[in-house]
């Protein structure tokens, strides 16, 4: 292994660990506010009401993922839970949201968000003495504590999940708002000068970006309060009708505000980078402008 490769490793384990982290709190999020979830995942489970009872869409989920794993192995216990329950809610998961040409049937990834905390419900009810926010399985003995929902193995597929969703055109979105606290410490993170350039690149861990351009930001003259944000049309929008937006300038909270940030990009950009073309670039492991790879979609780093 090279000396590059030797500092990346640690640092790209670091990533991955900030990811699952990020995961497992807005999994928390999702599930107190799990009625308002619900509703959007109505259609993906149809109401086939053969038990006789009053079933919730939550209900519906739980009583779907039941009868996935029984059609399997009918010795199934949807009440256990072991090292394998986990895996038990990645397979049901891929059986509704994993890539149609495969087989299986391609709900949104905001299904899949649905699913897991219809499942943690579930599994809080089945264990209320047990952990919420934990996920431990002992190697020697196999006892579990927590919610399977927590494994570290459900973040990393949920991840994984949300990757393949933007690289097949599906406009990804977060479970949880950013909250000021989330944007101070993004900020801090990628400004601090005390890090090196890849470390700052690699600060930025779970993020959304709309398409923009060089053309679509209007800095008018003499103007220092706020600059304009002109969005195209696109898939959703063909309508020709253009939205321009108005950000402020925000003194109150120089870490919040918009002005600043793109002052930031133009003083990381510096008169390399042409003013055309996709606003948003890639920078190296090295701190270099790649100018030929945007940043396009909903993506991770």
């Amino acid at each position: 292994m090279s000396p590059g490769n030797a500092k990346t490793a640690p640092l790209e384990k670091e990533i991955a660990d900030e990811r699952v982290r990020l995961d497992l709190e807005e999994a928390v999020w999702c599930d107190e506010h799990l009625n308002g979830l619900m509703t959007s995942c109505l259609e993906d489970f149809p109401d086939d009401n053969d038990w006789n009872l009053p079933f919730t869409v939550s209900d519906r989920i739980i009583k779907a993922y039941i009868v996935f794993h029984k059609q399997y192995n009918t010795e199934w216990d949807p009440t256990a839970v072991t090292r394998q329950t986990p895996y038990d809610i990645c397979a049901f998961i891929t059986h509704k949201c994993g890539e149609k040409d495969k087989g299986y049937e391609g709900k949104r990834f905001l299904t899949a968000i649905s699913t897991r905390a219809a499942l943690s419900y579930w599994y809080r009810h089945c264990r209320p003495n047990e952990s919420v926010t934990e996920w431990c399985c002992n190697k020697t003995t196999g006892v579990c504590h927590g919610l399977p929902t927590r494994a570290q193995a459900v973040s990393e597929f949920m991840i994984g999940l949300e990757k393949m969703k933007a690289r097949s055109g599906e406009v990804s979105q977060s479970a949880r708002a950013l909250l000021r606290e989330d944007m101070h410490r993004l900020n801090d993170y990628c400004m601090n000068a005390t890090r090196m350039p890849e470390e700052r690149r690699w600060g930025v861990v779970h993020y959304e970006v709309v398409t923009l351009e060089f053309s679509s930001v209007e800095i008018v003259p003499g103007e220092r309060a706020y600059v304009e944000i002109r969005l195209k049309t696109h898939k959703s929008a063909q309508t020709g009708v253009l939205h321009t937006w108005r950000l402020w300038a925000n003194d109150a909270d120089p870490r919040l505000c918009p002005v600043r940030a793109l002052i930031q990009i133009a003083c990381l950009y510096g008169s390399h980078v042409p003013p055309r073309g996709p606003l948003f670039l890639r920078i190296g492991k090295f701190g270099d402008i790649m100018h030929d790879q945007p940043v396009v979609g909903a993506t991770q780093l």
